[in-house]
């Protein structure tokens, strides 16, 4: 509060501000995934450190001990952080998401070259995990939106894979609902996105 009280809106604020506010907007009300409220953590960083700053400035500097009290806020609020991400390293180190249980079930209970998922952002995880699926020339993870892409591709290829495996997060799934058997579900109550928290993995009958 301390630093948008005092601070002079510059053209550097004024930039800043530019970026941050849409984009706030954007990963609060459109697209609420991790990766894109971790881009924000600088600049939360800087108006925080600034604030500090602008208290110090206005505030304590002319004070007796008020370097002492600075100090002290200052190393208050590192060690909450520091306390703060130990907390996560700990709970997620040995806990998978579901996206990684999906990738680790089917790399234990399929062979790649009789098996082909159809996913729709997972497919950047096998390339981490399991980057022999990912393979160019004999591609086993598929990148698709919806079942129309799935029964497109499968009509396209000339080798039909024996096991052809369907992830939830594919849409207009109801419409093919007689052909997908459901195989494995995969839980888990830490993230704020719906799709990290709950997975299901399908097999599509194809003819």
């Amino acid at each position: 509060m301390c630093f948008f009280i005092h601070e002079k809106w510059n053209f550097k604020n004024r930039f800043l501000l530019a970026f941050f506010i849409p984009y706030s907007l954007w990963v609060a009300f459109i697209q609420d995934a991790i990766r894109q409220i971790m881009v924000l953590a600088p600049f939360l960083l800087m108006i925080i450190s600034a604030g500090l700053m602008s208290g110090f400035t206005h505030y304590l500097k002319d004070k007796k001990q008020g370097s002492l009290v600075f100090l002290v806020v200052v190393s208050v609020f590192v060690i909450t952080l520091a306390i703060d991400s130990l907390k996560i390293v700990s709970i997620n180190r040995n806990e998978e998401p579901p996206s990684v249980s999906t990738i680790n079930y089917i790399t234990k209970n399929y062979d790649m070259n009789d098996t082909k998922f159809y996913c729709l952002n997972d497919w950047r995880l096998f390339q981490y995990y399991a980057p022999e699926w990912c393979d160019k020339k004999s591609n086993h993870v598929y990148f698709v939106s919806t079942m129309s892409k799935v029964i497109k591709d499968l009509e396209r290829s000339k080798n039909k894979p024996k096991n052809i495996l369907i992830s939830s997060k594919l849409f207009e799934r109801h419409k093919h609902k007689d052909r997908l058997r459901k195989l494995a579900v995969f839980e888990r109550n830490r993230y704020a996105v719906a799709d990290y928290n709950w997975l299901s993995l399908y097999s599509f009958e194809w003819r």
